[in-house]
């Protein structure tokens, strides 16, 4: 008489023999045969099966960017993984996405990109990246800023701020910028230009910059005698002392004395009607006088007024 089975132990199914043939048999279910009709064994959306023993049927675990609890031998409930993602995109479980926009452990904070402002820990990819108000450095963008000396309000400058590139200022914090570096022709004085970041953007606090001057400085290109005038940040002018002409600087025109071969006007000396040209002392140009016979007022560097009448008495 054939063997019959009444049932399977778990992890089993039962195929019926065929009277006066084969006996009845308890088959252990894998992946591609979970029954005794053939069928593959269906773990559910989200789910993969697996075989890890003998003995203990198939198992169905839920795919990455999913969550939910494994299962033997029957269908697994699993849901897209919910991550969070603050000050930027938040990660999505399920299928379709890619290394850089799964969410791949349900319940935590991954981003996969940040708002303006905001940088990310690591490139958006496996693992947990999140996102941080971003500091200010180089490559922030830049700020116009004006700056007028105190001491003399027709001293002021206008230009962009940026960072140089060891500087970082955390988002929140304050730093300070040297003069100098932000615009030439300016020095710190008590101090240079405080600034603040927030997100990434810098911003103009105050300063404490002082308008530099060449005529205190080895960059006084004016001869000697010449006056050195302070124009501006950076700027200065060279003027010739009486009785003298050029630009007054250092190897330019510089400053000439006026004398009765060579003037200002690249000419001769003119000390006008009946009055003769003579050179004076070093350093105060040259001296009209009126001619024997004429009288008048004699003059430097300028055409005497002669005239040939004697005075009355």
């Amino acid at each position: 008489m054939d063997s019959q089975i009444t049932g399977c132990d778990t992890g089993y199914f039962l195929t019926d023999g065929v009277l006066g043939g084969d006996a009845d048999t308890c088959t252990e279910m894998t992946c591609a045969e979970s029954d005794s009709s053939g069928a593959t064994a269906f773990c559910g959306i989200g789910a993969t099966c697996s075989e890890a023993g003998t003995g203990d049927g198939y198992t169905c675990t839920c795919d990455t960017g999913f969550t939910g609890a494994t299962t033997i031998n029957s269908d697994a409930t699993c849901s897209d993984n919910v991550c969070s993602c603050n000050d930027g995109t938040m990660t999505l479980g399920g299928a379709g996405q890619t290394a850089g926009t799964l969410c791949e452990q349900d319940g935590v904070a991954d981003c996969s990109a940040c708002n303006p402002g905001f940088t990310m820990t690591a490139t958006a990819g496996t693992g947990e990246q999140t996102c941080f108000a971003s500091p200010c450095d180089s490559v922030s963008p830049a700020v116009s800023v004006t700056i007028t000396d105190p001491a003399d309000s027709s001293h002021t400058s206008t230009d962009d701020l940026v960072l140089t590139t060891s500087q970082v200022v955390a988002s929140g914090a304050t730093g300070t910028v040297d003069c100098a570096a932000w615009h030439s022709g300016w020095t710190n004085g008590a101090g240079g230009i405080s600034v603040s970041c927030l997100e990434g953007v810098i911003s103009y606090d105050s300063d404490m910059c002082t308008s530099s001057s060449p005529c205190d400085s080895s960059e006084d290109n004016c001869v000697v005698g010449a006056t050195c005038e302070h124009t501006g940040p950076g700027t200065h002018s060279c003027t010739c002392p009486l009785f003298h002409y050029g630009d007054g600087e250092t190897g330019s025109t510089e400053c000439t004395e006026e004398t009765c071969a060579a003037t200002e006007s690249g000419t001769d000396a003119s000390c006008g009607a009946d009055a003769t040209c003579s050179e004076g002392g070093s350093g105060d140009g040259y001296t009209c006088t009126c001619d024997a016979a004429f009288f008048g007022t004699t003059t430097t560097n300028g055409e005497a007024s002669c005239t040939g009448a004697l005075p009355t008495e």
